[in-house]
């Protein structure tokens, strides 16, 4: 098992957090595992250590780094607390970060969601180019700070 980037770390220790093991009966089939040198109790020990370093840093961070990565509702309504302005309405900012989370494509149409909130659809344009700045930029930030504490996973075969 290697990785390539912090990103790449990131979302194996965010995706494990929620893995749960179970055995399977096997009928006569062999399969070689993806990683024939980690059980799967050391790659949940590994996923939960890079975790416990990814919890450390500032909530805004954690928050825009755990929405890319997992889509979860309540990491985008943390997003949509902590780091877009409280003067949008609420539902507003979760659909702009919920939008962030899930590669930068909205569901509806500029104009329905100007229509639904009263306003133009220049100022949705505006704020949602805001909202995807600011997020991108707490999430940039999380991965710059997490790059010097998981350097040693970085590149090295586990």
């Amino acid at each position: 098992m290697q990785f390539t980037n912090t990103n790449s770390l990131v979302g194996f220790a965010l995706q494990m957090s929620e893995t749960s093991f179970v055995k399977t009966q096997r009928f006569g089939e062999y399969t070689q595992s993806a990683w024939p040198k980690i059980s799967q109790l050391d790659r949940k020990v590994l996923a939960n250590e890079i975790l416990l370093i990814i919890y450390s840093l500032p909530k805004k961070e954690q928050a825009a780094l755990v929405a890319f990565h997992t889509q979860d509702i309540r990491a985008i309504k943390e997003v949509a607390t902590l780091i877009l302005p409280r003067s949008w309405d609420f539902s507003l900012r979760i659909e702009l970060a919920r939008s962030w989370a899930c590669g930068q494509k909205i569901e509806r149409s500029q104009k329905e969601i100007a229509k639904d909130y009263m306003t133009s659809p220049a100022k949705i344009r505006i704020k949602m180019r805001d909202a995807f700045s600011l997020i991108s930029e707490n999430f940039n930030q999380s991965l710059n700070t997490l790059e010097p504490l998981l350097s040693e996973l970085i590149n090295t075969p586990l």
